[in-house]
């Protein structure tokens, strides 16, 4: 399995799951979120923000996306990036910047400041492993 943004922020890195696809552009961010979860056996559910509370088998995750990166000859936006990052049991936040990238922690204001700046949205979510 390719390890990613995705991956690290949901936990399957160390799961039998094989490999995830990408997710659906098309749909909401919540929709979308929710979608994937269910492919690696995990259930997501839209918080408010990092201050509301959570269930102790749960996790908190920030969802940047979708950031437009390619427009056809028309000018409509055919291609789409994202971004997660993880609350770490501690209250810091981590992320896998890229592909094969090794973990590390950033500062949350910095990053959410210029996805903001964009105008991207950003979408907190409770995650959960489901039980096997």
């Amino acid at each position: 399995m390719r390890y990613n943004c995705m991956t690290y922020a949901l936990k399957v890195e160390d799961s039998t799951t094989t490999s995830l696809r990408s997710l659906n552009w098309t749909l909401t961010p919540e929709e979308a979120v929710k979608d994937i979860c269910c492919e690696c056996n995990r259930k997501a559910r839209k918080i408010s923000d990092l201050n509301s509370p959570i269930e102790k088998d749960e996790w908190r995750i920030i969802f940047f996306g979708f950031v437009p990166l390619h427009r056809d000859y028309e000018g409509t936006v055919d291609k789409y990036d994202y971004h997660f990052v993880l609350q770490n049991e501690d209250g810091t936040y981590s992320e896998r910047e890229t592909w094969g990238a090794t973990p590390q922690s950033i500062n949350l204001d910095e990053l959410t400041a210029a996805y903001k700046e964009f105008g991207i949205e950003i979408t907190y979510f409770a995650v959960k492993k489901l039980e096997e």
